[in-house]
C-alpha cells in the first residue's frame, strides 16, 4: 500500500502572536460546548475518510495549530483511537512552552504521542515580548528540559532575522537548545504575512543581508554541532529527521483533518473551510483542485529540491516520463557555474549557497 501522513489541526491558542497569520483563534472566544463540538467534527471527518485510510499505510500523525498543548491529553486520546497507532512511526504534538508541565507531557506520552515540537522561537526576553509570545525564557528552558525527560524525540523551533536580533542572540538560542539535547531544530526567518499584527502595524522584514548572515551562521553552527542539514529550514541528529515533514517534501500523499487543513491525494488538493464553528457544523471542503500534470511536476520539483539530498533524476523520469536534466540542461549548467546547484550520482540538489536563494532557483525549473 501507498503511504499517507495525517495532519490534525487544533485551531485554539492562548492569544495570537504578532507574526502569526495561521488559522488560529484565542481559546477564550469559544465555549466548552464549542470545543466539544469541534472534536466531534474531527472524529466525523476521520470516519468520512475511513475508506481512504484503509487503503494506505499511515506513517505519521501530526497535531498542529494553533496551540495543541493548550488542551489536555484526554482530548487527543479518542482521536488516536481512530488509528492503529502501533504501526504509526511518528506521532507529533506541537507545544507552546507556556502551556505545559512535566505531568502533562507524561500524559501525552501515555496516550501514544512519541514526539513533541516546541515553539521556542527565541530565548531573548525582549524579542519574545516583541513577537508577542506568551511564554518567558525560563518557561522555554524548563519546557525543553522536561521534554527531554519524557520524550526521546523532541524538536525545537527558532525564528531568526528578527529586528534588533544579533548573531550573539542566535548563538545563545542555539547553544542552549543543543546543550539541552534537542534531536531536531527548525529555523525560520521572520516573515510579515498579510493578516498578522505585524503586517497591520507596518513592521518590515529584515534585509536580505541580515537574513543571509543569520542563516549561514545557523547552518555552520548546527552542522558543527553534529546536526544534519537535511532540508532548507531543518536540522536533525542522525535518524531524527521529521518523518511527517519528509512525507510532504517527498511529494507523498497526506490527509488534513480539521478547520483550514489541506489534503493531497489522488492528484487532488482539498482545502477545508477555515472557520472552526462552520467546520464543526459539518462544512468541510471549501476548495477542491485537480492538479494538472504540469502542476504535479512543479510541486514535485519544488518540494524535493528543498531537501539536502535533492531530486533523484531517475525516479523523476520514471514517475513523469520526463527527462528533467535534458529539458533544463542549459539552466543547470549556468547554476552549476555559479555554485548554486550540483548534479552528482543522478541527484540534482542545491548547494549551501543555493539554499540562501532557493526560491529564485525553484522557479527556473517550473514547466
Amino acid at each position: 500500500m501507498e503511504n499517507i501522513a495525517v495532519y490534525i489541526h487544533i485551531p485554539f491558542c492562548l492569544s495570537k502572536c504578532n507574526y502569526c497569520s495561521f488559522n488560529s483563534y484565542p481559546l477564550a472566544s469559544f465555549t466548552s460546548s464549542d470545543i466539544d463540538k469541534y472534536f466531534k467534527a474531527l472524529l466525523s471527518e476521520i470516519e468520512k475518510n475511513r475508506e481512504l485510510l484503509n487503503k494506505r499505510d499511515i506513517t505519521s500523525i501530526y497535531f498542529g495549530g494553533g496551540t495543541p498543548s493548550i488542551l489536555e491529553a484526554d482530548r487527543y486520546r479518542e482521536l488516536l483511537s481512530c488509528f492503529n497507532i502501533e504501526n504509526v512511526q511518528e506521532i507529533t504534538l506541537e507545544i507552546n512552552p507556556g502551556t505545559i508541565n512535566k505531568k502533562k507531557l507524561e500524559e501525552y506520552s501515555d496516550i501514544g504521542i512519541n514526539r513533541v515540537s516546541l515553539g521556542i522561537q527565541t530565548l531573548n526576553s525582549k524579542l519574545l515580548n516583541f513577537l508577542g509570545r506568551v511564554h518567558s525564557k525560563e518557561d522555554a528552558i524548563l519546557a525543553l528540559k522536561e521534554a527531554k525527560e519524557v520524550f526521546d524525540n523532541f524538536s525545537a523551533d527558532i525564528i531568526f532575522a528578527i529586528p534588533s536580533q544579533s548573531i550573539k542572540d542566535i548563538k545563545i538560542d542555539l547553544s542552549t537548545i543543543v546543550d539541552i539535547g534537542a534531536k531536531h531544530i527548525s529555523c525560520y526567518s521572520l516573515t510579515v504575512d498579510e493578516g498578522s499584527k505585524f503586517f497591520k502595524q507596518g513592521i518590515k522584514e529584515e534585509s536580505e543581508d541580515k537574513f543571509t548572515k543569520g542563516y549561514n551562521f545557523i547552518k555552520n553552527f548546527l552542522q558543527d554541532s553534529g546536526y544534519q542539514h537535511y532540508e532548507i529550514s531543518n536540522f536533525a541528529l542522525p535518524s531524527f529527521e521529521s518523518k511527517h515533514n519528509l512525507n510532504y517534501w517527498n511529494g507523498s500523499e497526506y490527509l488534513g483533518i480539521g478547520a483550514g487543513a489541506v489534503s493531497f491525494y489522488q492528484n487532488m488538493r482539498i482545502e477545508n473551510i477555515n472557520d472552526p464553528i462552520l467546520y464543526s457544523n459539518g462544512d468541510y471542503p471549501s476548495k477542491i483542485e485537480h492538479l494538472t500534470k504540469n502542476q504535479q511536476i512543479n510541486e514535485y520539483i519544488f518540494l524535493n529540491l528543498r531537501k539536502s539530498e535533492g531530486l533523484h533524476l531517475k525516479d523523476f523520469k520514471e514517475k513523469y516520463n520526463f527527462d528533467l536534466y535534458q529539458r533544463f540542461r542549459n539552466k543547470i549548467e549556468q547554476l552549476r557555474k555559479n555554485n548554486l546547484i550540483k548534479v552528482e550520482n543522478q541527484r540534482l540538489f542545491l548547494t549551501s549557497k543555493g539554499m540562501n536563494v532557493s526560491n529564485s532557483i525553484f522557479i527556473e525549473f517550473f514547466v
